[in-house]
């Protein structure tokens, strides 16, 4: 018998049959083509979604109205054309296993004129803050009465296409600051006609859309609902309001409610929530929304096992669970569950790296999931091949996920590592506070080498003459990398310390400290040490604080360390450090002095260790270096590399 009988028993919405209560919540990829088509990556990113055993599978948005579009890869579903395309996507999700559901969606004005190349249009001519797709909103335009009509049909149309595909059923985007979010909001709405004012108004758009799909459609294609249960900003959707809004989207004729929150806006970051914020955020809101309705209700939000999944089905806090990065890290999740293998799922650790990926390198990604959006190109990676003897120098993620997969795919795996126990510089990134997730993808790594037929050899500080006599056919070198201490005057003083010694040992940091640096190790230590020491922090920065990392992690902490008394000292640097004080020099300023500073903690990057790697080189031997022994980058660039190493060898 499963131990988790709720997520696996089955659920009706409407008149559709799920086989269990596990939904794959839209995701946007950027792997759809420039044409708004589906392309073969897209298909196979789906398609391994739906083998993986989740119930029902919530395609991400397809656009009825192109002038909505917000990424430049998104789907368009405003003609017949794209029919094909869709149908081919229906047909593969299906086939696997999974009940479709394709999304539809407008930007509203979260759109981009740069991408659409059209003026983003609105409920009222009221920029948003923040889009995620360009530093800030535009200046929409507001609708005309005739232009709303018009989308209500160009929704209407769209679902009936989406049908035409094959998908099982549609959901519909009223949350995340999107058109339909835009009307709900009273900031983002202040229309004086019947499309404005009270919460029966301004949901006025959404049921229209609903009731133009049933009148298209008829009463048995199923429709979901997404709306939000608050938008978490000044002046937006809260949920009072919401609640009345789903009320009269169910009497529309939606089949479900699917109960999401937030906006790009939102304080705290909670609508792609990171590590940082409580799992399972918008639970309760769900579970209040429940009673007052009929239909199904889908919660959603940082909820990544099935342990908390069956919890809240058990509680009846909502009816359904969806899941998005959780399945973008493991695909099998469900799959693996129900066989009792709840320990081999590879966990996910709200890093949000999913999202950076889409906006950096126009594709999703994932840090514990090289595959992820690359699964055609990793298939074409598998198969036959001669084994091999491996030794891999190093146990941090680089080096595990290199002896892991290298294990996997028959080379017999040596893994040297210089320290009693494995893990590398993932042991230092759980130490700050809220970093709750780290410990698992830790325990994960630990057990999946234990599970290996892998030598490990711990507390193995090899020599180039110890490593030569091993002999292998391949080394894989992963030793890290160590702190970089910049040419500054009195660098090499008693009081100073590098933050990552600072992060193990904060005892040793004293009442006062100035910390260098903007990177994720210093705005952590910061928060380390005002909230959990009492220290008086202040942070020096040569530009601003965590320019390459996940925009949710930035804008948390921005809030943060200002809550914490945190002094961040932007476009300034250090040039003098001496015994009780620093001197700085602003990018715009005189050169100044602080006083009374007891320590300074030096956060100012990393550099490669990997003068083992160029003797091993020399000597004749084949070597492969990884992670940030290459150069010093993040947490998916070492699991990436140690992997793919692995189908080089």
């Amino acid at each position: 018998m499963t131990r988790f009988p709720r997520v696996f028993s089955p659920i009706r919405i409407g008149t559709l049959q799920v086989k269990n209560r596990l939904a794959f919540a839209p995701v946007s990829t950027e792997l759809g083509n420039a044409d708004g088509t589906v392309s073969p990556s897209m298909l196979e990113y789906y398609e391994r979604r739906a083998r993986g055993g989740v119930g029902l599978l919530i395609v991400e948005a397809a656009f009825p109205d192109p002038r909505g579009r917000r990424l430049p890869h998104h789907l368009f579903i405003h003609n017949d054309s794209f029919i094909p395309g869709l149908s081919d996507l229906a047909k593969c999700i299906k086939g696997a296993g999974a009940a479709a559901i394709l999304q539809m969606a407008h930007g509203g004005r979260s759109s981009v004129s740069a991408i659409t190349g059209y003026t983003p249009v609105a409920p009222s001519s009221i920029p948003t803050e923040v889009t995620h797709v360009s530093a800030q909103g535009e200046l929409p335009r507001q609708l005309t009465i005739d232009e709303i009509h018009a989308l209500v049909q160009d929704f209407a149309a769209a679902a009936a296409r989406a049908r035409d595909a094959g998908f099982d059923g549609v959901e519909i985007h009223g949350g995340h600051g999107y058109l339909i979010s835009n009307f709900l909001s009273p900031e983002a709405n202040l229309r004086s006609d019947m499309y404005g004012g009270d919460i029966a108004n301004r949901a006025r758009f959404y049921r229209e859309i609903i009731e133009a799909m049933r009148a298209r459609l008829g009463k048995d294609y199923p429709i979901i609902a997404r709306i939000n249960c608050r938008d978490y900003t000044k002046g937006g959707l809260e949920f009072a309001d919401s609640m009345v809004a789903a009320q009269l989207l169910e009497k529309a004729g939606a089949d479900a409610i699917h109960l999401t929150g937030g906006v790009h806006a939102s304080q705290p970051p909670v609508m792609i929530a990171p590590m940082s914020l409580p799992a399972g955020m918008l639970v309760p809101y769900a579970a209040q929304l429940k009673p007052h309705l009929r239909v199904p209700v889908i919660t959603v939000n940082r909820i990544h096992n099935l342990t908390f999944a069956e919890e809240i089905l058990e509680k009846g806090s909502a009816d359904m669970v969806a899941m998005g990065r959780a399945l973008v890290a493991d695909p099998d999740l469900p799959a693996k569950a129900e066989k009792g293998q709840v320990e081999d799922i590879v966990p996910c650790i709200s890093c949000n790296e999913c999202t950076t990926a889409i906006w950096q390198e126009h594709r999703i990604g994932c840090t514990v999931n090289p595959a992820a959006g690359q699964e055609l190109k990793m298939k074409k990676k598998e198969g036959a091949r001669t084994a091999k003897r491996v030794t891999v120098i190093g146990g941090g993620v680089a080096g595990m996920s290199c002896a892991i997969t290298a294990a996997r795919l028959c080379h017999k795996v040596t893994l040297c590592e210089q320290t009693s126990s494995l893990g590398g510089s993932l042991r230092l990134a759980m130490l700050p506070p809220d970093r709750g997730t780290l410990p698992g993808l830790l325990a994960y790594f630990q057990r999946q080498v234990e599970k290996s037929n892998i030598d490990v050899r711990l507390s193995a500080q090899l020599t180039s003459a110890e490593a030569r006599a091993l002999a292998p056919d391949v080394f894989v070198v992963a030793t890290g990398a160590v702190p970089f201490a910049p040419p500054i005057p009195g660098v090499n003083g008693n009081n100073v310390v590098q933050g990552a010694e600072a992060l193990q040992h904060p005892e040793k940091v004293g009442k006062r400290c100035v910390i260098y640096g903007g990177g994720m190790v210093a705005v952590e230590l910061a928060d380390l040490l005002a909230s959990k020491h009492g220290v008086q922090t202040m942070m020096v920065v040569r530009s601003d604080i965590l320019k390459k990392s996940p925009a949710t992690d930035k804008e948390y902490y921005q809030v943060r360390l200002k809550e914490l008394g945190v002094q961040v000292l932007r476009n300034t640097r250090v040039v003098e450090i001496k015994p009780r004080s620093v001197v700085i020099e602003p990018d715009s300023g005189w050169r100044q002095e602080i006083l009374d500073v007891d320590t300074f903690a030096l956060a100012t990057g990393w550099e490669p260790n990997n003068g083992l790697a160029s003797q091993l080189s020399q000597a004749g031997f084949r070597t492969i270096t990884v992670g940030d022994a290459v150069k010093a980058r993040k947490l998916r660039d070492a699991i990436r590399e140690g992997t793919l190493a692995a189908f080089d060898i």
